[in-house]
């Protein structure tokens, strides 16, 4: 064996020991990683990969990046969602990872062509480039190397048109490609005709024109979208009367086109929900429609020309019924009534005549369902024997680490001699030959055993000493957090935490930025007794001067929490993508150990309910004092929070109830504007939806609507009755409850409304506005309209109370004038389910 054969042989002995297979792969990724940094990142405004990095002499581990999800120490998904990146994207450099199956990108600012990728093999299940800047066309195949890819969203960007993007793959399942500028006909047509394995398609809010047509293709096609086109052909009869719709399709919406002719449905078994509003369609509404969809829940055929009579056979699997702004004539069918599953039936502004039915369901449908028929009468407008009232409003249902490592494997240098054999006579190298030989086979095995042995040693040593700084910096700073002054709250739970005080601030704005978890106790001074500032049944918070000079409000949740950490991130995500100037904003949350932490901005002027009814300050705190809350001070006030819980009924999607409205959740900033906090708690605490059940009441007694005691179920109208309580106690600057002396065995509302029966209206309003000298007539007037509105949210039924659109309209009409009130519709309505 010579010398180089030797060398080599060591060499892959000591790169086997110290580069396991494992690690030669997660290099293998991390380089992909870095790459695709390199490539399509052009700008990171918050430095979010800024550990995506490999540093010479250390082996790289993306697993503990940034934003990186792995499974058994391999990269299978990647979330750069919602951090406002930019750049010219080049997904093939993620196409690459072996294992990758997730990619999330949305809500960034990645632009470029989606181009065909020359690579046969990926492994994407699900993409996600949503909200982008995309503008060019798609690329014919540009994924079609992803065979199992079952999901792509390139909804919102500004796609005109271009090719499949799967070629011949027959996996994707979910294809969303909706609010774009798409206009190619002929990607529509090809998509239709290649779609043998899609379950739901939406091409909706697009440019499309032309035939529409079937999707025979689409054996398994759940649900179809096509609504916000440009379709103005004929009514595609046809689609219902042959095969060229699937036995599977469910929910099909063609709404706001312009399809006109008239309305013919025959094979739709299936359908669950059919919406054929804001169209041109004429003639009457046939009773096939019924008889052939016996599945059939909800119905819009709204803002069409449909003539004629109400059908009498509808079936009673119908949940919602929208007929509103057509000519339909003569009265409602009184057999509707035995409709037991029906909560939303909607005939307004039509020509229909004769009497309201009163049985079933029918009593409890609002007003807004029936208005606009001149000859309409009985229940819930006038009686039949007295003209009923013209009325011009309308309410419409419409309605997304690491530190940096790095591998530098420094070459070995196998130590090479030169030997200068000394002169001998043949006679003596023949003597010695046998013996050279011997010696030379002994030293080069001592050396190869030297060589190993030293590598081993060497590698033993550098682990050792890491070990041994790892574990006294943990204890010095176990004993940092030990020296801090003990909170009144419960005690810390970090057992099992690695390096809990290194811990990243998850961030959504500036001031937490590259915050970490020993920062907020330093701010927070170990979460003193003298940096709390409230406490409720979520936890209690803390204020915490950074070293910025900024000032932040920490929530500490309560360890009641049902969520496991991936729903809570999830919900925390939602929460600080939510943004309005009447809402007190996320800023940034941070999980240690069992401990979940909540950053919000600091709210000057505190709660609410510490205005209405300032505490004294503890001894050991100084608070400054709580705002001598004047009229125009509690105006602007009601008309803030109102905007906010507006603003999560009506434009968050999914809408989001609050569950919780009252005084001490409604926060005033530095403009004596308020805001409303703690919106989605509810959510965290009960891992539940935005539209739920629960087992126990939830609310504050006293803010409590009624209708929870029975049903345990939180609507939006149930946060308008709480908002109600709210108005009422900034008018009377009384709590709602604890008030036994004035109100006896009744709470604020009941005492309230006793006094309006007695006409004691004077007696509702604050003695401090009262005596302040400044109540002129006009000022006096504005309180009584805002009492009512405060009384009108008060509503024992929950569908007698308004919206919250409609609530600042009404303040609207008090205010006389339209600033700061163009983004809120009184036209844009939530319709709750009936009680």
């Amino acid at each position: 064996m010579n010398m180089t054969t030797t060398t080599i042989i060591l060499f892959i002995v000591i790169i086997t020991i110290i580069v396991p297979p494992t690690i030669a792969g997660l290099i293998n990724e991390a380089e992909a990683l870095i790459e695709f940094k390199k490539s399509s990142i052009a700008i990171d405004p918050a430095n979010a990969l800024e550990s995506w990095t490999i540093v010479p002499g250390f082996p790289p581990n993306p697993c503990g990046w940034a934003r990186i999800l792995c499974s058994f120490d391999s990269v299978t998904g990647i979330n750069l969602s919602n951090l406002n990146l930019s750049g010219r994207l080049s997904i093939g450099d993620l196409m690459i990872l072996p294992n990758l199956h997730n990619v999330d990108l949305h809500q960034n600012y990645f632009s470029g062509s989606l181009t065909h990728i020359d690579i046969e093999t990926c492994s994407f299940i699900s993409v996600d480039l949503s909200f982008n800047k995309f503008d060019e066309n798609l690329a014919n195949s540009f994924l079609s190397g992803c065979s199992s890819l079952a999901t792509l969203d390139l909804s919102n960007n500004e796609i005109t048109g271009g090719g499949y993007p799967f070629g011949s793959t027959l996996s994707i399942q979910n294809l969303d490609l909706s609010r774009n500028s798409i206009s190619d006909y002929g990607l529509y047509s090809f998509m239709v005709s290649n779609c043998q394995g899609l379950r739901t398609l939406n091409l909706s809010n697009n440019a499309l024109a032309g035939e529409f047509l079937g999707v025979s293709r689409c054996m398994n096609l759940v649900s179809l979208d096509v609504s916000c086109n440009l379709f103005t052909v004929a009514f595609p009869s046809k689609f219902f009367f042959t095969n060229d719709m699937p036995t599977s399709l469910s929910q099909l919406v063609l709404n706001r086109n312009q399809f006109s002719g008239s309305l013919s449905i025959n094979n739709c078994g299936n359908l669950t929900k059919l919406d054929l509003s804001h169209n041109k369609l004429n003639g009457e509404i046939p009773s096939t429609i019924f008889s052939n969809c016996k599945l059939l829940q909800n119905l819009d055929l709204s803002d069409n020309k449909l003539v004629g009579r109400i059908p009498t056979n509808i079936s009673n699997s119908l949940v919602v019924i929208n007929f509103s702004k057509n000519n339909l004539t003569a009265s409602i069918p009184g057999n509707l009534g035995s409709l037991t599953l029906l909560k939303v039936f909607d005939v307004s502004y039509n020509n229909l005549s004769g009497e309201i039915p009163t049985d079933g369901q029918f009593p409890t449908f609002p007003i807004e369902f029936f208005i606009g028929n001149p000859s309409l009468c009985g229940f819930p407008l006038s009686p039949c024997q007295l003209s009923p009232p013209k009325t011009n409003s309308s309410i419409n249902d419409s309605s997304r680490n690491i530190s940096p490592d790095g591998l530098l494997n420094p070459p070995i240098l196998s130590p090479s001699e030169l030997i200068d054999p000394p002169r001998m006579s043949p006679s003596e190298i023949e003597l010695n030959s046998k013996q050279n030989k011997k010696r030379s086979l002994v030293f080069r095995m001592h050396f190869i055993a030297a060589i190993f042995f030293a590598s081993i040693v060497l590698l033993l040593l550098f682990f050792l000493i890491r070990v041994v700084k790892t574990k006294k910096k943990v204890a010095a700073r176990l004993k940092y957090m030990n020296s801090l002054p003990k909170s009144n709250t419960s005690t810390w739970k970090l057992e099992g935490v690695h390096q809990p005080l290194d811990i990243n601030v998850a961030a959504f704005a500036k001031p937490v930025k590259k915050l970490t978890f020993a920062h907020l106790l330093e701010a927070t001074n170990g979460f003193s007794k003298a940096s709390l500032i409230g406490s409720g049944g979520f936890g209690e918070v803390y204020k915490a001067h950074l070293k910025d000079n900024n000032i932040v409000a920490i929530k500490k949740l309560a360890q009641t929490t049902l969520q496991g950490d991936r729903e809570f991130m999830s919900e925390m995500e939602t929460i600080g993508r939510i943004k309005h100037k009447n809402l007190v904003p996320l800023l940034g949350y941070c999980k240690v150990g069992d401990e979940r932490l909540l950053v919000y901005e600091y709210m000057k002027h505190g709660s609410l309910e510490d205005a209405l009814a300032p505490k004294p300050p503890q001894k050991d705190k100084k608070k400054s004092p709580s705002p001598n809350l004047n009229w125009d001070m509690r105006r602007k006030i009601a008309i803030g929070s109102a905007k906010g819980l507006a603003f999560l009924h009506h434009n968050c999607v999914p809408r989001i109830i609050h569950r919780d409205m009252k005084s001490s959740n409604v926060l005033i900033d530095s403009t004596m504007e308020g805001r409303v906090s703690d919106f989605g708690m509810a959510r965290v605490a009960n891992a539940v939806d935005t539209h739920v059940i629960v087992t126990q009441l939830s609310g504050t007694p006293g803010y409590i609507p009624p209708e929870y005691y029975q049903s345990f179920k939180c609507t939006t109208k149930g946060d308008v009755y709480s908002f109600g309580v709210v108005l009422l106690e900034l008018i009377s600057g009384k709590k709602p409850i604890n008030e036994a002396i004035e109100f006896g065995d009744d709470n604020l509302v009941i005492w309230a409304k006793n006094l309006l029966k007695k006409n004691q209206v004077i007696d509702i309003i604050d003695l401090k506005l009262r005596e302040d000298g400044s109540m002129e007539e006009n000022v006096k007037e504005e309180i009584f309209r805002f009492l009512k509105i405060a009384y009108d949210c008060l509503n024992d039924r929950p569908l007698k109370r308004p919206s919250m659109n409609q609530v600042i309209s009404a303040f609207k009409d008090i205010i006389g004038s339209e600033d700061g009130f163009e983004e809120f519709s009184d036209e844009t309505e939530i319709i709750d389910e009936p009680y």
